[in-house]
This record gives structure tokens, C-alpha cells and sequence, in this order.
């Protein structure tokens, strides 16, 4: 009897947790006014996720979005839509032919500071530089001590991570795509391309943590294509790293795949083009 009455409250929970979620949603047409429909959408990804709650879902129209953003926990922030979609025609978006663009032009910051357990799907994240202090010095995308975080569908293209001169301390200057730390990642179906870093990972740097990384695209990087370091476990499956990734700074890292730190056995790679 109190396995079932564990049971049934455990249902119970999971049921009032989904019936609270919402879809936000954000649109240059949009009001402003509610953002629960597109009629009433957000005219920036900022207010959306200021509104948001945990295990809320954010929407977002295709068009260019000149800012940064900070998620907060358990929030999925998808753009790829047009902007007429019913709440149950998700399927129908379309990543590339409705491209959402999020992009730090002018701002000098980090494009996404990701929180835990968030997904980010269906953007192109561009012209982020990372300069420390302001952040930890990531151009594109930075997960710092976020549990997990999914990424999938996404161009991550021209960011910078730029290092920074105190005293004898260098500073910032990893990861100019993706930079995570102490964060288990989920990455698949990305293209990174064109993204710099002034120390190493310049298209992602992934220190600490399990990660998995498929289906993605790498070139035109600078600083390394994919640098891992101290992972518990990393797994690069049908993966292409293009002939113009480069290691300028730390040859040693290889202008492609580094991995170091990582236990034997726990780096494995299958299905790719190197």
C-alpha cells in the first residue's frame, strides 16, 4: 500500500510540474503584451526567459536578435519557427529556412550563459566575444557548473574568446565556440565553424564532465577544432572536422581533436572524418 501511495504521488508531482509548464514566445511582431502566443510574443529572447519559470518552453521567430542572454534553470529555448506554428505543430519548424539569429554584435559579451539542466536548439549563435571578468571568457556559448545541458541544431559561428593580462596571471581565452566546465554536455547536429580562442578550444573546450558529441561539423576554427580536458568520458561520433582547423597557440593541442586529462577507455571516437 505505501509503494502504491509513493507511486501515485510521484505521478501526481510529475503531472502538476507538466500542467504548470508553459510556451512562451517571442516574435519582432509580437505585442509584448502576455508573450503566450505569437499575437502577444516578446520582442527579445531577454524578456521571454525574465518571464520564465522552470520547465517552461520558449519559442522563438526567425529574424536577428541583437543581444545576450542569461537562462535561467530548466528552461528550453528553441527558435526555427516562423511564427504561425499552433503549440502542437512543433514538428514544423524548420532551423535552417527559419534561421534565428542571436548575435552579440557591439555588445562585447558572451552570446548565452547557459543554467542548469537547459536545452538550446534551433539558433545560430554568433559574434560573441568572452572577455574576463565579465564572464569566463567564452565568445558563443558558456556552461559553467549547469548539471546538463542539451545543444542541438545550432550554427556556432565567429565568436571570440579573448584572453586577458593581470599582472602575471592570463586569463580567459578558452573555448570560442562552447566553453563548458563541470558540466555534462549533450551536443549534436551543430555546425561550428570560424570561431577563435586566444588560449585553446577554439571551436569547443570541454573541461570536466561527461560529454557526447554527434553528428557536428567542425571548421575554420582557431585555437583547435575540439580540445577535452580531464573529462570523466567523451564520446565524438559521425563527426567531420574540416582541413582549416587550427592550433596556432598550443600546437601541442592539435588543430582538430585534444584530448587530455581523460581516463583510458573513456575518450571514444567512431564514425568520423578527421
Amino acid at each position: 500500500m505505501l509503494r502504491l501511495l509513493i507511486v501515485f504521488m510521484a505521478v501526481l508531482l510529475i503531472s502538476l510540474h507538466s500542467a504548470s509548464a508553459r510556451t512562451l514566445y517571442v516574435s519582432k511582431t509580437g505585442d509584448g503584451s502576455t508573450g503566450v502566443s505569437w499575437e502577444t510574443g516578446f520582442p527579445t529572447v531577454t524578456e521571454a526567459i525574465e518571464s520564465a519559470t522552470a520547465g517552461d518552453h520558449i519559442w522563438v521567430a526567425s529574424g536577428s536578435y541583437n543581444e545576450a542572454i542569461s537562462l535561467k534553470p530548466e528552461i528550453e529555448l528553441y527558435g526555427g519557427f516562423s511564427g504561425n506554428e499552433n503549440e502542437d505543430q512543433f514538428d514544423l519548424r524548420n532551423w535552417r529556412t527559419n534561421a534565428t539569429i542571436l548575435d552579440a554584435t557591439g555588445l562585447e559579451s558572451t552570446v548565452v550563459i547557459a543554467a542548469e539542466n537547459c536545452t538550446i536548439d534551433g539558433f545560430v549563435i554568433t559574434n560573441g566575444v568572452g572577455i574576463f571578468p565579465q564572464s569566463a571568457g567564452t565568445g558563443g556559448i558558456e556552461c559553467f557548473d549547469a548539471d546538463e545541458i542539451s545543444i542541438s541544431n545550432c550554427r556556432i559561428v565567429n565568436n571570440m574568446a579573448r584572453v586577458t593580462i593581470d599582472g602575471n596571471s592570463v586569463l580567459g581565452g578558452v573555448g570560442g565556440g562552447i566553453s563548458v566546465y563541470n558540466t555534462d554536455l549533450y551536443i549534436s547536429s551543430c555546425e561550428i565553424l570560424s570561431n577563435r580562442a586566444d588560449i585553446f578550444g577554439g571551436g569547443i573546450a570541454l573541461l570536466e564532465g561527461n560529454h557526447v558529441v554527434e553528428n557536428c561539423l567542425f571548421d575554420q576554427n582557431f585555437g583547435s577544432g575540439l580540445v577535452v580536458e580531464s573529462a570523466d568520458s567523451i564520446s565524438v561520433t559521425h563527426c567531420t572536422f574540416g582541413l582549416f582547423n587550427t592550433s596556432y597557440v598550443f600546437p601541442s593541442k592539435g588543430p582538430d581533436i585534444s584530448v587530455t586529462g581523460t581516463p583510458f577507455g573513456s575518450f571514444k571516437l567512431t564514425n568520423s572524418i578527421i
